[in-house]
């Protein structure tokens, strides 16, 4: 089972894909509207700059696109079964606030699924949630998930052609995958690089 892939893996995966679509660092700063130097930094030294994740989805949004330009055919033929992660790291809505912190920081996501014991999704909790509950010097034990989740995740099956899937990414930090009906597995715009 493949693991979620770490700020490192991404930045390798950013410098390949450029490169692969003979890309220079400054026409790909041109294309997302994020400096030459940041990209740079990026592919250099990410934990270092530690860019936040809006800066990598567009990096990564952008080469897709240009992947998608110069290939039309690539995300055609793929379900996306083929590129989804099959163990998701969910929180219980009855399970605390500062659980889904550590998963969230333990795992470094920037969103986190609310699953109930029938495996139904409820709604999602965000990273951007955490600073704004830990600035009001709550009591993080307290809160339960089920009181701060925001709406759901989009839920898509498994056979869907990622063409499809692309256009979810673009809105959305990731989308959750069904088997008739039942959650299976996540996909995020960093998947996109499966293709690339």
């Amino acid at each position: 089972m493949e693991s979620i892939r770490t700020l490192k893996e991404i930045s390798l995966d950013i410098k390949k894909a450029r490169k692969t679509l003979n890309l220079t660092q400054k026409k790909l700063a041109s294309l997302t509207g994020i400096s030459q130097a940041a990209i740079a930094r990026i592919e250099k030294k990410p934990e270092e700059y530690n860019p936040g994740y809006a800066v990598i989805h567009q990096i990564v949004k952008t080469l897709s696109d240009e992947f998608a330009k110069a290939n039309p055919k690539s995300f055609e033929n793929i379900k996306v079964s083929e590129i989804c992660h099959y163990k998701i790291i969910s929180i219980k809505p009855d399970e605390s606030f500062r659980k889904a912190i550590e998963l969230m920081k333990g795992k470094s996501f920037s969103q986190l699924p609310v699953i109930d014991e029938n495996n139904v999704v409820l709604g999602t909790i965000y990273q951007r949630q955490l600073a704004d509950l830990i600035l009001e010097n709550r009591d993080l034990d307290k809160i339960k998930a089920n009181e701060i989740m925001e709406p759901a995740l989009p839920q898509i099956d498994k056979d869907t052609q990622l063409l499809k899937v692309k256009s979810f990414l673009q809105s959305w930090p990731a989308i959750l995958i069904t088997d008739k009906q039942r959650v299976v597995g996540i996909v995020t715009s960093f998947d996109l690089f499966k293709v690339v």
